[in-house]
Formats: C-alpha cells, structure tokens, sequence
C-alpha cells in the first residue's frame, strides 16, 4: 500500500488543472469550442417606429401645412427635420403647427395648431422640443401674450408658461426650469442727451428696445440686461454720438453712428449653462454679446460696437451686418446668420446700402488676436429672414429668404446634400433629431490596431453627456486564427454640448468590428467597420514570439511526463510512515528510474526538478509499498 503526502495531492490537483489549461489552449480554442459571443439585447427602434406606435397627437395638419413644405435629398438623408410653420389670417393672428418630417417629407410626428406664430425650434432631448409661440407680429410684439410650449414627441405632452413680450428667440434650461427671453417693449425717447440724437423732426421718437432677462416658470425674473446701459457706456467711452432714425433701410449716416428706433432688437438666445454664458445677437447694433449670467456683465462683445477685434478679408466688421443669431459651436467657435448688406468706404465713412443684400452664413473661430471667419456660405436670394444650425459631422441646415424660404443643408467643404422649399407659410430655420448618436470611425492605415471613433449626440445639447461605447468583433474566422479571447471593448464615451466633435481612440479586436454607441436615454447607434484580419502581436522577433506562446504548453507537458509515475506508484491505500527525509529522496530517484527505464539522464532531470520544489518543504511523511520491495533505511541518503 502506498502512504499519499498532502504534498503530493496538492501536485495532483495542480497537475489536473494544467491538463485543462493545456487542452483549451492547445486544442479547443484553436477549433472554435471555447469563443466567448457577446449578444446586444436593447436594440434601438427608430423614431419614426416609436412615433407611429405611441402618438396620439392633434388631428392632421392641414393641407397647406404638409404641402408648404419641399424636400430634394441629393443623396438619402438619416434623422428627421423639424419646421415650425406659421400662417397669418386677415384678422391679423397667427396659428402656427410643428411638423417633423424626414427627408423626403414624410411626416411622422406633428403637433398644433398654436394660438400665434411660431419661431426656430429647439431639442430639449432626444424625444421632447420647445418653440416660442407670440401673438403678434414685430410691430406689436409689445403687447404681450407671449407663450413658450415644451412638447414631447413620444407622449405628445404639450406644457405651457406664459413669457410676456418674448419676441424672436428664447432658450430653456431644464435643470432649473427656467426661461431667457428677449423681451420687448417701447417708448418715447427724447433725442437730445449725452449720446444720440434723432434724423427726424421733433423732440421725441417712438423707439422700441429689447431686455433680456431669465424668469422662472410663475413669472419671477431672475435677472435682466438691457443693452441702452451698454450702449451709453460704449458711446461714452469712445466719445460717440449715435443717430436715432425710424427707417430700417436707409443709409448710415457717419461712421457706424446711426441705429434705427428699434435700437436693440435682439434675436438670439442661447444659454451655455457649464460655462453660465448667454449669448445674444443684436440685429440693429450689428454686434452679438458675451453675458455673465446672473449678473448680465458683458464678457465681450464682437462686431460694430465690438470689445474684440474682428478681422475679415474686405473689411474689419463687414462679416456682422444686420446678424441674426448667435450660437456657440464648441472650441472657441461661433456662428451667426448675416444680412451682409452691401457696404462701401465713402468719404472716410463706411456706409450701407440696406436695400440690397445677399445673406449668408458664418462660422467664426476665436483666437489670440480676436475672430476671424473659418467659414461662409452666400444664400441663394436677397432677404433678411433665415437662419441656420451647425449639425455633427461638420454639415450645416440653413434656410435662406422669407416667404419662400430656400433650405439647404450641405458639408462645410460647400457640398450641397439637401435642398428645399417652405412656401407660403411663415417659419424661421429647421432643427434636426437623430434616431441615435451620429458615429464616424476612421483607421490611420489598414494594420493599425487603434479605431478612432468621433460621435455627436442625437441632439443640438446644452450640457455635456455622458455615453457607451462598445466595439465588439464580428469576424469569427479572424478570433480563430488570432487566438483573440477578447471580443469586445466597452468603454464610456462623452457627448459634447453644442454638437462639437468628441473622439476616441479605441483598441479594437482583429478583423471586422461593430461599433455601438448608445446615449443615456437609450438611443443607439450600430455601424459596421470593416477591417483587414491581422493578428497583432508584441513587438518580439518572430522566434521569440514563437517560443514565448510555446513556453506555457511545454511546461503543463513537463509537469505531465514527470509526475504521472509518481502518482501510479503511490495510489490510494497508503499509510503515512515516520518521516525519513533520506528515504523520500530514494523515492524520488526510484520511482523516476523506474518510470524511464533506467534511463539516467532523465531520472536525474526529475530527481533535481522535484528535489528544488519538495526539499525546500519540512518533510512530513514517506510513501510505504510493501510490494515494491522497496528497502527501508532509516538513514540513507542518495
């Protein structure tokens, strides 16, 4: 009978559990047994499935709604458009509808019609938009009724805040439920005081001005700025005397010193909350505004009452002409929808022909020496109305004119991708809503080893957004013959505000990947990457690499030929004995020149091998085989 040593039950297990490594490495894995698959169950349903679903909107919009609006696609379009489209009746109001369409004009959700005229269009998130909503045209804006809506396409929950005489333009912030406007109002301003005077006849002059200010939803300002401070101020500083005039298109009289009676008009909110900026667009002053929220202190100014320089190729402040809107697109990066009417240097004197223009969009970069222009696309006609939205993978969606309105979208690299009409209707620009987050993936060269992913949210964000990433091999043949383990990299990616570009480089397995990239609201995004199947090792010489993937085998073989022997001879049924280190070293060189036959250099091999790991332990029994005649010396030594 053979008395087992806890030592050696240790070497079995360890030796059965190199057996299976050694059998998965060297045999399952390369036919595919042992692949682990990875499953994605929350597929992304589009929002054109969910819509037609769930919603239970207003009855259909009427004929000249739907047919006021025309699509061109030059090639197929992903995501979905949303107008807000306005009628005027003789009675002199306003009804208005929200229609989202897709590219070819389809319309899959809608929702009206508004008690007055809707303008631009904003996304809150993925599924819910909010619009302003006045009772009255420009010229009587004053009186008030003003209305913000925020609807949510999925439910169709329509909620409603009264917002006074906000006029052209508003922002929402949904963390702390609040609303800037542009409000305006009017009054008698006397012409003769420090810093403007009048062109017409009389004392006073009818002038109307806006206030920006940030309310809660019962009413409450929070704060307000109203740009005559600012104006005063400037006027003040460079000693200037402006020239109040009531005729919007006439010519400027001096260097830059007329403004028309609505000597504000601001037409543009937009809210950064991270950084607590606000940004607004004067039209009449033909500068947009840096504000501190809260406080209103202007940051700085671009434009004809400007702070920082503005270099443009035919003048110094040509690029801001009657602008309209003023946006932050991320890495010191703006843009605005300019009249650009035409101008000329007479007499020492800029002055601008207001009646003839050709509006045209503007991306501005900001640098060490102020703005300059990276960016401009001329409208196809001559009007004032319009506006535009940056979109993800630099490409843009302007509409140009008023009543028709011209719609493009196209590539910065001036690559024309849509065109449209909206006839007959009043609308102000068109935004767009993705089904999921916009994806583009990009290899240096076919061996890299590293994805570059760039992604934009599926909606124009305020905030920055967090997300998953997740590339996950697709190309089973390729894991074989890699021996790839791993299949797919997850990782969070982060969604900047304001569309701008966020990539990553990601280490993706071998061959064809799919690329998943979903928002926090569970929209997502799937693209298929096809890449060349190339094994990508450490940089070791090919022997070196061959010897290393070796080593671990031929060690579970070693382990494997030296040890079964001594497992056979002493089995199950032994007895332990006193402990004899002399004769368990015996032992060992018996039971391996039994097991190789003699065979000296091998059993010293093994003697040596299990002397190094079984010697340096405190000895604790021997292994007794009364039928293998074994002698028992209580002090030999070998």
């Amino acid at each position: 009978m053979c008395a087992q040593l806890e030592l050696d039950e240790v070497i079995a297990v360890l030796q059965l559990k190199a057996l299976i490594l050694f059998l998965l490495y060297s045999v399952l894995l390369p036919v595919g047994i042992c692949t682990i698959s990875y499953e994605i169950h929350n597929h992304s349903l589009s929002l054109k499935y969910i819509l037609g679903q769930t919603f239970n909107g207003s009855p259909p919009p009427p004929s000249w709604c739907t047919d006021a609006i025309v699509l061109d696609p030059a090639v197929n379009q992903s995501g979905y458009y949303i107008f807000a489209v306005s009628k005027y009746y003789p009675n002199g109001m306003y009804r208005g509808w929200i229609l989202v369409t897709d590219c070819h004009k389809t319309v899959v959700a809608y929702r009206g019609p508004f008690p007055g005229r809707l303008w631009g269009v904003k996304m809150v998130n993925s599924s819910s938009c909010f619009v302003l909503c006045t009772k009255w045209d420009t010229t009587a804006g004053q009186k008030g009724g003003s209305l913000g809506y925020v609807w949510n396409m999925f439910t169709d929950r329509l909620d409603a805040v009264e917002l006074g005489s906000a006029f052209h333009d508003v922002d929402y912030d949904a963390l702390s439920d609040t609303w800037l406007t542009a409000e305006i109002f009017s009054a008698k301003v006397r012409c003769r005081n420090a810093f403007w005077r009048c062109s017409t006849r009389g004392k006073l002059l009818n002038a109307a001005y806006d206030i920006l200010r940030e309310r809660r939803r019962n009413g409450t300002v929070l704060w307000e700025w109203n740009p005559r401070e600012y104006i005063a101020s400037y006027a003040a500083q460079h000693n200037m005397t402006f020239v109040l005039h009531d005729n919007p298109y006439g010519l400027y009289q001096g260097p830059w010193a007329s403004i028309w009676g609505d000597y504000s008009h601001l037409n543009s909110v937009t809210l950064d909350p991270v950084r607590q900026i606000v940004y607004t667009c004067s039209r009449s002053l033909d500068t947009v505004f840096a504000l501190q929220r809260y406080t209103g202190k202007v940051l700085w100014a671009v434009g004809r009452l400007g702070t920082v320089p503005l270099t443009d190729d035919d003048h110094d402040f040509g690029v801001l002409s009657k602008p309209h809107i003023f946006h932050p697109a991320g890495n010191d990066r703006y843009y605005t929808f300019d009249n650009h009417y035409t101008t000329a240097y007479v007499n020492g004197t800029w002055q601008a022909n207001m009646s003839v223009n050709q509006s045209r969009i503007v991306l501005m970069q900001r640098g060490a020496n102020g703005f300059r222009p990276i960016f401009r696309y001329n409208g196809p006609n001559r009007f004032a109305g319009g506006g535009w939205v940056l979109l993800p993978n630099h490409t843009f969606l302007a509409a140009f004119g008023e009543t028709p309105y011209t719609i493009i979208e196209g590539t910065l690299n001036r690559e024309v991708t849509l065109t449209g009409l909206v006839r007959d209707v009043f609308t102000y620009y068109p935004s767009r809503v993705y089904d999921g987050p916009v994806v583009t993936t990009r290899l240096s060269s076919p061996q890299a080893s590293t994805l570059r992913v760039c992604v934009w949210d599926a909606f124009l964000r305020q905030r920055p957004g967090l997300g998953t990433l997740t590339v996950t091999s697709v190309d089973g043949p390729c894991r074989l013959k890699c021996r790839s383990a791993g299949t797919s990299v997850v990782q969070e990616v982060m969604f900047k505000a304001f569309w701008e570009e966020s990539c990553k480089d990601v280490a993706a397995p071998p061959g064809d990947v799919e690329v998943l990239v979903a928002n926090q609201e569970g929209r997502q995004t799937r693209i298929h990457v096809g890449r060349p199947c190339i094994c990508h090792r450490t940089n070791f010489p090919a022997v070196a690499r061959w010897l290393f993937g070796m080593a671990a085998p031929a060690a579970m073989l070693f382990l494997l030929v030296f040890n079964l022997p001594y497992l056979t001879i002493c089995g199950a049924g032994g007895r332990q004995g006193p402990t004899e280190p002399g004769l368990a070293k015996q032992m060992l060189s018996y039971k391996a020149a039994k097991a190789f036959h003699q065979n000296e250099e091998a059993a010293v091999l093994g003697v040596n091998f299990f002397r190094l790991h079984h010697d340096s332990l405190p000895s604790r029994g021997l292994c007794e085989c009364a039928a293998s005649g074994l002698p028992r010396h209580a002090g030999a030594h070998t």
